[in-house]
């Protein structure tokens, strides 16, 4: 007995469903089957690592789960960190890169004059363009959180 099953992931409620149902034969014999429906992300990102010094570089992975091309849009809320392009087209994986360049003046200007900060907290938020996949499901934004920390010898 071969039963192909379709489970709708956008009308989950919890990212695991359970349910059980029962296939009658043109015999009249049944049988009960138990299902177990798992809700994966469309996509995934991470960053190359959590902290950063002032003058550094770094890099977002995305690995896409989706099946189909999508669009990222990446936002930083520190204005020292500077990525090449807003919006990036992801077929499987993608990488993109970014600087970090935390310099005197631009810490004077943001009420630092006397260089004393030594950690700067923030957050990349990652969203899809369209944010529904083909199935009408809402692809929710990712957070990426990170610190930029000055090197010990400079503190």
């Amino acid at each position: 007995c071969n039963v192909d099953i379709f489970a709708d992931s956008a009308k989950f409620s919890a990212r695991r469903a359970e349910s059980k149902i029962t296939v009658t034969q043109e015999s009249g014999k049944s049988f009960l089957y138990s299902v177990t429906a798992h809700k994966i992300d469309s996509y995934s990102a991470e960053l190359n690592k959590t902290s950063f010094n002032f003058n550094d570089s770094g890099y977002i992975y995305i690995k896409n789960f989706s099946g189909e091309e999508i669009v990222v849009e990446v936002y930083a809320d520190s204005p020292y960190l500077k990525f090449e392009g807003v919006r990036y087209r992801v077929r499987e994986r993608a990488q993109i890169p970014f600087s970090v360049k935390v310099g005197r003046l631009s810490l004077a200007l943001s009420g630092d004059p006397f260089n004393k900060q030594t950690a700067i907290h923030g957050n990349i938020t990652i969203s899809t363009e369209g944010r529904h996949t083909a199935l009408g499901e809402i692809i929710p934004e990712k957070i990426l959180s990170f610190v930029i920390a000055k090197p010990i010898q400079e503190r």
